[in-house]
């Protein structure tokens, strides 16, 4: 038997590849490893592992990094029997925990504690299929099967995690009340302070990262903030008495997440919005997070208004950098902020939307109303008019987020 308990974390790469449920594993698996007075053994298993991984990982005072050295996104059907070989010699048992994220390795860490009689399997509920898959694909059949996977597998867990009260709730109502479900609120990032400003960029930029491909416009609206950045523009380029309105001062359009391959419709449709041509940084997805800091931090304003967001890391992430936000109502950080916040920052720093969405008809409609652009438009007035004044009370609101409710991944963690 083990001489002490350890943890396994099971994810598909060590830090933010792939998205956002990695770029929470390593936030949470490193404040896990300096925990005050640890005495467990901590490990993470993934797909594959570079040699700059494992050295990070021995930096992060893991006990090690588990690589199946495998080129692939998802762990493939028999990933518990290539494990065994690695972890036998380990002695698994009483006191080990497997600790698997939803359905990305749930089903892994269900397996592992059936090969290793003793141990427990605790799972992270990130992603509430039911609550939007029917929008995303127009079809529920997808919804339905994933959301019977998903009950399956947390009945079956011996501890059940939710990323924020959004996904608490979610999973509550999809177990029923014999099932508990504690909550975690990710912590709040820590950039480089050099970053941190208090005051606004001299010129205006919008910041919006993500998942910002057509396939998932339906769910992420980012074509929403396109059109809602433009129309603001188009409105006060329009109007005399914002002549001296901060959005007009050099505006630009930053994105991260955006596949080259659509970059120039995102030109087109900000153009069309705005009746003006606007500027723009558009960007992939990248793996640099001191460069995504950076980006996010020199921003006047950040948007994330989608339809449905489980948390919405990219909002929160904002909060942490200072930055004012536009977000969607249905989102873990809207319920966060609405609900055990108390409704700190919301209608000051924090401007919220009600995002209806729209069912295309056809390629050439978008999957927004009109009514959504000229909610995402008074928005980022409301915020771009007065950003001197938000920037400060975005300020305050990063600062009573960790001193009043310690949102940071320590006590995540």
């Amino acid at each position: 038997m083990p001489t002490r308990p350890c943890i396994v974390s099971l994810a598909t790469a060590w830090g933010p590849k792939f998205g956002g449920i990695n770029a929470f594993n390593l936030e949470l698996v490193r404040h896990l490893a300096i925990q005050p007075g640890r005495d467990f053994d901590l490990y993470c298993v993934v797909l594959q592992a570079s040699e700059q991984d494992h050295d990070d990982a021995n930096k992060s005072k893991l006990s090690g990094l588990i690589s199946l050295d495998l080129d692939a996104r998802e762990f493939p059907a028999d990933a518990a029997d290539r494990l065994h070989g690695h972890l036998a010699a380990l002695t698994p048992g009483a006191g080990w925990i497997w600790l698997g994220h939803d359905i990305t390795s749930g089903e892994l860490a269900r397996q592992l504690r059936e090969r290793f009689p003793g141990s427990q399997a605790a799972l992270i509920h990130h992603m509430a299929f039911g609550a939007y898959q029917d929008f995303k694909k127009g079809d529920s059949r997808p919804a339905a099967e994933k959301r019977e996977q998903q009950r399956r597998l947390f009945q079956s867990a011996d501890l059940r995690l939710a990323v924020g009260p959004l996904l608490q709730e979610q999973l509550q109502d999809l177990l029923g009340p014999k099932n508990h479900v504690d909550m975690l609120v990710p912590g709040l990032a820590d950039p480089n302070p050099d970053l941190l400003g208090d005051a606004p960029p001299n010129n205006f930029t919008a910041f919006v990262a993500g998942r910002l491909g057509e396939e998932d416009d339906r769910i992420k609206q980012g074509a929403l903030a396109v059109r809602g950045f433009g129309a603001a523009l188009g409105h006060v380029f329009s109007q005399e008495h914002y002549r001296l309105s901060p959005l007009r001062k050099s505006p630009s359009l930053r994105m991260r997440g955006v596949p080259e391959q659509g970059q120039n419709a995102v030109r087109t449709l900000l153009e069309a919005a705005g009746s003006r041509v606007v500027n723009c940084d558009l960007a992939p997805f990248g793996e640099d997070r001191e460069a995504y800091f950076r980006d996010l931090a020199g921003s006047s304003l950040a948007m994330m208004p989608s339809w449905h967001e489980g948390f919405g890391l990219v909002a929160w992430e904002a909060i942490a950098c200072r930055v004012p936000v536009v977000i969607g109502e249905q989102s873990g950080v809207y319920r966060l902020l609405h609900g055990p916040c108390q409704g700190m920052g919301l209608g000051r720093s924090v401007q919220s939307v009600a995002v209806e969405g729209h069912l295309p008809d056809n390629n050439s409609e978008p999957n927004h109303s009109q009514a959504d652009v000229e909610a995402v438009r008074d928005a980022l007035i409301a915020l771009g008019d007065h950003i001197k004044e938000r920037k400060a009370d975005a300020c305050d609101l990063a600062g009573n987020l960790r001193l009043r409710f310690d949102y940071t991944w320590q006590r995540c963690a």
